[in-house]
């Protein structure tokens, strides 16, 4: 396999264009995961004030803004913790997003926050599959999923220019994940290296992953999220404005 994946051609879409380790960039992995620091989302900051698309101070509109998230994220009134500080730059987070709020706006604009910040994965959960089929067509979850990672990414720009809010230099595909069961959700979050939280809305999931030591931040996903304003819950509580 080591032979094989080092020949490979292929560079990793999320590799970034300095790194070392050869085109398949295998050697700079980390139980499997290729860490922050190697990823084009670390530096996505600075390559926008770099290029000056805006005549705003990018890193510094996107601290701000970030230190504000990370404000709501850790406050016990909004998700629980306690004596939880927000964890060391570079590490891996989870958020888990119900499908209906993947079109919100306050939500792509959060997720880039942390997906500059973080090693971020996100996981969608899916409407239960219709009845008399346990498992849904293939087909239709692959496009479903597809529709999903597009309305996630959002529009207009990221902190600095470009079309989508959240682009893929930032989060890239293969770490938008779906799933349609608690059980899923905390398979996939075990078999991650260490996730530093994971962000989600079901009290079973908590409790699953806390009998594994894992911290789990808990928001209030509502109903009905994104009536109306097209903000949802989950949105609104990471930013309120």
């Amino acid at each position: 396999i080591s032979s094989t994946m080092a020949r490979s051609s292929r560079r990793p879409p999320h590799l970034s264009p300095s790194a070392a380790g050869g085109m398949a960039a295998s050697s700079l992995l980390s139980e499997g995961v290729l860490p922050f620091r190697h990823t084009s989302a670390s530096g996505y900051e600075s390559r926008l004030s770099e290029a000056k698309v805006s005549d705003e101070d990018v890193v510094k509109s996107n601290r701000l803004d970030r230190a504000r998230l990370f404000t709501r994220l850790f406050s016990p009134a909004v998700t629980g913790t306690t004596g939880v500080m927000p964890p060391s730059r570079g590490g891996n987070v989870v958020v888990s997003v119900q499908s209906e709020d993947a079109g919100c706006p306050r939500l792509a604009r959060a997720l880039f926050l942390l997906g500059t910040y973080y090693n971020l994965f996100v996981v969608l959960g899916l409407p239960p599959p219709k009845e008399g089929d346990s498992t849904g067509s293939e087909k239709e979850d692959d496009k479903m999923i597809q529709s999903l990672r597009k309305a996630l990414r959002g529009g207009g720009n990221g902190g600095g220019g470009g079309e989508e809010v959240l682009p893929k230099e930032v989060l890239p595909d293969h770490r938008i994940v779906a799933c349609r069961s608690v059980t899923g959700l905390v398979a996939f979050v075990r078999q991650l290296h260490r996730p530093e939280f994971v962000l989600d809305h079901d009290e079973e999931v908590r409790a699953q992953l806390g009998r594994f030591g894992f911290t789990v931040l808990k928001y209030d996903a509502g109903a009905g999220s994104n009536a109306g304003s097209g903000i949802s819950n989950l949105g609104r509580m990471l930013l309120p404005s």
